[in-house]
């Protein structure tokens, strides 16, 4: 899995104190995109997928202080494997802190990741998670 940046203590991209996982690749270039550096897929860095989730967990309880989750990019949901890992992720995050708040940010429209759901991709799932889709 790559990614471009993780914040521990993000006050801008969601309610309260957070942690951002910003991942690599977007397949959208949009025009006045806030994070073209992120477009890359192959840009940032590598990670085993149970070692970054091990660190993301870390850094949500990090000095004693419970932080929500937002995950920006790049694009979370442009990729079959991208959108495997966001959703062993929050599956992860949810069932251990039940009451965390978890963000995800995509340039699709909702009408076009339930087009996707109903073709048998892994979104349902990752609804099921989520508390914002933005």
């Amino acid at each position: 899995m790559n990614y471009h940046k993780i914040s521990k203590l993000d006050m801008l991209n969601g309610e309260g104190l957070r942690v951002v996982l910003w991942v690599s690749g977007c397949s959208h270039h949009c025009k006045g995109c806030h994070n073209p550096e992120t477009w890359n897929p192959d840009g940032g860095e590598i990670w085993d997928w149970n070692e970054l989730i091990n660190h993301i967990l870390e850094l949500i309880t990090a000095n004693g202080i419970q932080r929500n989750l937002s995950i920006l990019g790049g694009e979370p949901l442009d990729t079959y494997d991208k959108r495997d890992f966001i959703r062993l992720l929050i599956k992860v995050v949810k069932s251990r802190f039940p009451d965390i708040v978890i963000c995800i940010w995509t340039g699709y429209t909702y009408e076009e990741l339930q087009k996707a759901a109903e073709h048998g991709s892994n979104l349902e799932a990752i609804f099921s998670y989520l508390d914002y889709l933005i």
